[in-house]
């Protein structure tokens, strides 16, 4: 993962919501941080659909 650092920000910001994702997946805990996530992307990136 850390070798995507030099990616453009999407894509870095996509990596880290997967990263985030595998890792939530297997804590309950995780589970609201991906849903964080996922929400502050779509409200972030809702120009680019």
């Amino acid at each position: 993962m850390l070798r995507n650092l030099n990616l453009p920000l999407r894509e870095r910001a996509q990596t880290l919501v997967v990263a985030i994702f595998n890792v939530g997946a297997e804590q309950p805990v995780g589970a609201s941080l991906v849903n964080a996530s996922v929400e502050e992307l779509r409200s972030g990136n809702s120009g680019r659909r």
